[in-house]
C-alpha cells in the first residue's frame, strides 16, 4: 500500500485548525506507513482532555 501524502493530511485539518491555532496546538504527522495515519497533538494540546476527542475529529 503507497504512503499517504503528510502535506495533504496537513491540509486537510479544516475546521479544526482554527481551534488548534486558538490554543497553540500543533499537528504533526508521525507516520503514514501502510495508509495508516499516526498524528501526534502538541504544544497546546499537550495535557488537555479534550486531545483525544480532537484527534477523533482530525
Amino acid at each position: 500500500m503507497a504512503e499517504v501524502d503528510k502535506q495533504l493530511i496537513l491540509e486537510s485539518v479544516g475546521p479544526v485548525q482554527a481551534i488548534l491555532d486558538a490554543h497553540d496546538g500543533v499537528v504533526n504527522v508521525v507516520d503514514t506507513t501502510d495508509g495508516v495515519i499516526m498524528i501526534s497533538l502538541e504544544g497546546g494540546c499537550t495535557g488537555c482532555a479534550s486531545t483525544p476527542m480532537t484527534a477523533m475529529q482530525i
